[in-house]
């Protein structure tokens, strides 16, 4: 079945094909991409940066690792350690909700990629020389929080488990590019574009359906 822009266009396309997209937000903390930054949030934080070594940088993320777990165990939320290359969007397929009332998470998949992790230098004596991101980036879980939202349906937001070693990000999947057709259609509606300029939205719609993924997640 076609969809209502195909639809509306179907005398000037050659054909149509289904594809997974997704749109991402990119979430940004402004303290946490810079050494001066970073340590002017552990004070905040903790007092002072007395304590702030890689020890308990480490010690951050198991905590957070385990809280995570201990969460989803105490409400029944399915968690799964994904191995290298599985596509994680397959999974969440098979778990979402069948109850069409469902709000929250019901999803969480932890995996392991390249992360700019933060890297404390003190001397002998205890003083702070240097804050600096790992080179290379070590690989560290990351966690996907699956999220049905009664607004946006079905939702994503990945975390890195170690403080501010990337930014947040927020992924919403086809269904906001279906939304994104579906304005573009009423625009050209309303306006009355030349058949020109109507290809050239055609255009748009078939570059942004190209690819498997916009950004993956």
């Amino acid at each position: 079945m076609l969809d209502e822009l195909s639809e509306y266009y179907a005398d000037l396309l050659d054909g149509t094909y289904d594809c997974v997209d997704r749109i991402v937000l990119n979430g940004y903390f402004r303290l946490g991409q810079s050494p001066g930054g970073f340590r002017t949030w552990w004070r905040n934080l903790e007092g002072s940066d007395d304590n702030l070594d890689t020890a308990h940088l480490m010690r951050m993320a198991g905590r957070f690792s385990r809280r995570v777990r201990a969460h989803a165990k105490a409400h029944q939320i399915p968690l799964i350690d994904c191995a290298q290359g599985e596509r994680k969007h397959e999974l969440a397929k098979q778990h979402l909700p069948q109850d069409p009332n469902f709000v929250g998470v019901f999803l969480i998949l932890v995996g392991r990629a390249p992360a700019p992790v933060w890297d404390v230098v003190r001397s002998k004596g205890g003083t702070l020389i240097n804050i600096a991101r790992k080179t290379p980036a070590p690989y560290v879980n990351h966690y996907s929080f699956h999220i049905i939202d009664p607004d946006w349906g079905h939702i994503t937001i990945k975390l890195c488990g170690h403080p501010h070693a990337r930014q947040a990000k927020a992924s919403k999947d086809w269904a906001a590019a279906s939304s994104i057709c579906r304005q573009v259609l009423k625009r050209e509606r309303r306006l009355s574009l030349s058949a020109k300029r109507c290809q050239q939205r055609i255009n748009f719609a078939r570059a942004f359906c190209k690819s498997d993924e916009l950004s993956r997640v």
